[in-house]
């Protein structure tokens, strides 16, 4: 419940935070000249944006052996400072059935942070681009009784841990406020005895000011 509470409470801050402030994309210059008169439009920076998104999350290695694929949902914001360079700070929410006979769901809250390179072309609006991160990775699991009856009941779980990621994605133009975007990521969360590592597949609107 807390993990969700802060997760409901970043998506909150981003929010304001980008609803608060309006930048131009665009600059106009009228030039004339003795035979006829140009319109010049420039893209201005930064840039920033908000996209909120959904997806698949699929647990790999060690992690798999807990949990399955399911569902992933989030917000991130942005500032692009040129055609090719930008940051993002994104908080993602994900869940995993258990893999365990009446095992409960397991729950991941991602905020991270880092830099992202758009590979541009001439005359192209949509763009590819990679990223990476860092930041807090929160997981929480409720107490469960497994399948078989005889066995201990297992305790709840609530951990806060370090983890990095990084991937790959397209900004693809839709009109001049808005790209659609589409991504994966792999993620690794640390902790003291392994890691934990996971990929994520998602898409979402990506909203510019």
């Amino acid at each position: 419940m807390k993990s969700q509470k802060l997760f409901s409470t970043l998506l909150a801050v981003i929010l304001f935070a980008f609803a608060s402030n309006s930048f131009a994309q665009t600059t106009t210059t009228v030039v004339t000249t003795p035979s006829k008169t140009y319109v010049v439009t420039k893209e201005a920076y930064p840039q920033w944006s908000v996209a909120p998104s959904g997806g698949i999350v699929f647990p790999i290695m060690e992690l798999s052996n807990s949990f399955k694929a399911n569902g992933i949902f989030g917000l991130e914001a942005g500032a692009k400072v040129n055609k090719e360079v930008g940051f993002y700070l994104r908080g993602n929410y994900m869940f995993m059935n258990s893999s365990a006979s009446g095992g409960a769901i397991g729950k991941y809250i991602e905020i991270t942070a880092g830099p992202r390179y758009y590979f541009s072309s001439i005359n192209v609006k949509s763009q590819l681009f990679a990223d990476a991160g860092i930041g807090p990775y929160i997981f929480s699991q409720a107490s469960y009784q497994p399948g078989d009856p005889t066995a201990a009941v297992v305790p709840e779980i609530n951990e806060t841990k370090l983890g990095v990621n990084a991937g790959i994605g397209a900004s693809l133009y839709l009109s001049p406020n808005m790209n659609l975007m589409l991504r994966t990521k792999y993620n690794t969360v640390f902790t003291s005895t392994t890691t934990k590592s996971f990929i994520t597949a998602s898409t979402g609107l990506e909203f510019k000011f």
